[in-house]
């Protein structure tokens, strides 16, 4: 798709699909970059806040809908932060690390193979630790985040 058409696109997603926006973001890092690091700190909680009261604010928009759109917020805001996070570690700067390591410690977001390649990139001795205990988290184990797939 066409950078024109892609951000044509993007200005029309909803808070549940950001394909688009994530797509731009790898392919103009340096203009989207920033909004993305922003809302990945945040883990999204502005941009799902901002949607939501934009919604309530227009007629015809029932408050059942709006409370079956709010059940949906921490599913939500973890896929568009892991989404995210896929898109900041394939960007491969440095200068992401302690951004990295900040989710992945959290505890937030399952660990996947794309932190665990940036951390070894970018990152120290004390990233093993993080590593390992996100997979303690998550009940993997080493063996299921090492191994080659069948």
């Amino acid at each position: 798709m066409r950078l024109a058409d892609l951000e044509k696109e993007a200005s029309k997603e909803f808070i549940l699909e950001r394909a688009a926006q994530f797509e731009l973001a790898c392919r103009r890092f340096s203009k989207h970059g920033g909004r993305l690091r922003q809302s990945i700190d945040d883990q999204f909680k502005r941009e799902f806040d901002e949607e939501i009261a934009g919604i309530e604010g227009r007629s015809g928009i029932g408050n059942e809908t709006v409370k079956n759109l709010r059940s949906l917020e921490e599913y939500t805001r973890n896929k568009l932060t892991r989404d995210g996070l896929d898109v900041l570690c394939g960007n491969d700067d440095p200068q992401d690390l302690s951004c990295v390591r900040r989710i992945v410690s959290s505890g937030a977001l399952e660990l996947a193979e794309s932190d665990v390649r940036f951390l070894c990139k970018h990152g120290s001795w004390e990233d093993i630790s993080v590593v390992i205990s996100s997979l303690e988290r998550s009940n993997r184990g080493l063996g299921a985040a090492f191994s080659a797939p069948r």
